[in-house]
């Protein structure tokens, strides 16, 4: 029985590795996102331009209420646990 899973085991990996090494064959597509692209495509028009703001403003708003938020859990977490005098 350790046979087959140490022969199952060892098919995975290289299998898992065949497929990551193919993924390095993509080329960027011309017209759509560049490889390993995380950002927006570069704004052409006005309306892409204030889509372009809006996505980092909303970044910035959604983080600001991210931090305030962990923060009070933090704190709360701090400030009302059972060891606190010991």
């Amino acid at each position: 029985m350790k046979h087959i899973s140490n022969r199952l085991g060892s098919s995975l990996l290289v299998l898992c590795a065949w497929l990551a090494t193919s993924a390095h064959a993509v080329q960027d597509l011309p017209g759509g996102p560049a490889v390993k692209q995380l950002n927006l495509a570069p704004p052409v028009t006005r309306i892409a331009q204030e889509q372009h703001f809006l996505h980092w403003m909303l970044l910035v708003v959604c983080t600001i209420i991210f931090l305030g938020v962990f923060g009070v859990m933090f704190y709360s977490i701090w400030h009302h646990r059972k060891s606190r005098g010991a």
